[in-house]
C-alpha cells in the first residue's frame, strides 16, 4: 500500500531521494515544495493546487495530474514515463 496523503498541506517542504509507489496526494495543497531524486510511481495528484513547486532529478512513472492546478511547476532533468494524465494550466 501506498502513502496516504489525501487532502494533505504541504508548505515550505523537501524532499530528497524519496522512493515512493501509489502515493495518495489527490485534493491535496503543495505550495513551496521541491522535490530532488528519487523515484516516483504512480503519484496521484488528481484534483490537487500546486504552487512554486519543483521536480528536479527524479523519474516520475504515469504521474496523474488529472483535474489539478499547476501554477509556476517544473520538472528540471526529470523522467516521466508510462501514461502521464494532465492538469489544468
Amino acid at each position: 500500500m501506498g502513502t496516504d496523503l489525501a487532502e494533505a498541506t504541504l508548505r515550505d517542504v523537501e524532499v530528497t531521494e524519496a522512493r515512493l509507489g501509489g502515493a495518495q496526494l489527490h485534493g491535496a495543497v503543495l505550495e513551496r515544495v521541491l522535490v530532488r531524486g528519487g523515484k516516483l510511481d504512480f503519484l496521484n495528484l488528481r484534483s490537487a493546487r500546486l504552487k512554486d513547486v519543483v521536480f528536479e532529478g527524479c523519474v516520475l512513472v504515469e504521474p496523474d495530474f488529472g483535474g489539478a492546478r499547476l501554477e509556476r511547476v517544473e520538472f528540471v532533468d526529470c523522467a516521466l514515463k508510462g501514461r502521464i494524465c494532465r492538469g489544468r494550466r
